[in-house]
C-alpha cells in the first residue's frame, strides 16, 4: 500500500514545546492479489481509495532551526476490506504515531 495526503495544520508558533493538530485528504494505492489471502469476492484486488487524516501532536523545539515533532493520527479510508477482514464490513482505519525531525524557519 503506498499513500499520499495533504494536510492543513494548526500549530501554536510560540515557546519551546508547540501544540498542533491537522486534517488532512489524500489516496492510498492498494495491491490484495497476494495479500491478505482472504477478502470478499466483491473487492477489486487493485485500486485506489480515498482517505482522511486526523491527527494532533507536539513539536519540541531543539535550535532556531530544528524541532523534534511527534505526532498521533486516525486515518479513515473510504474503501473496505483493504484490512483483509471479511466478517466485519464498514470503513477501514489506520491509527499512527510519527517521530520526525523538522529542519528550516517555516
Amino acid at each position: 500500500m503506498a499513500m499520499g495526503e495533504l494536510r492543513f495544520l494548526l500549530a501554536k508558533r510560540t515557546g519551546r514545546v508547540r501544540p498542533l493538530a491537522y486534517i488532512g485528504a489524500g489516496a492510498a494505492r492498494y495491491n490484495l492479489k497476494t495479500s491478505p489471502p482472504q477478502r470478499t469476492a466483491d473487492v477489486d484486488p487493485l485500486g485506489i481509495a480515498g482517505i482522511v487524516p486526523v491527527g494532533a501532536g507536539l513539536q519540541f523545539v531543539l535550535g532556531n532551526s530544528t524541532a523534534l515533532e511527534i505526532l498521533g493520527g486516525h486515518t479513515y479510508s473510504l474503501a473496505d476490506d483493504l484490512n483483509g477482514a471479511t466478517t466485519e464490513k464498514g470503513n477501514d482505519v489506520f491509527w499512527g504515531l510519527t517521530v520526525g525531525l523538522i529542519f528550516g524557519n517555516f
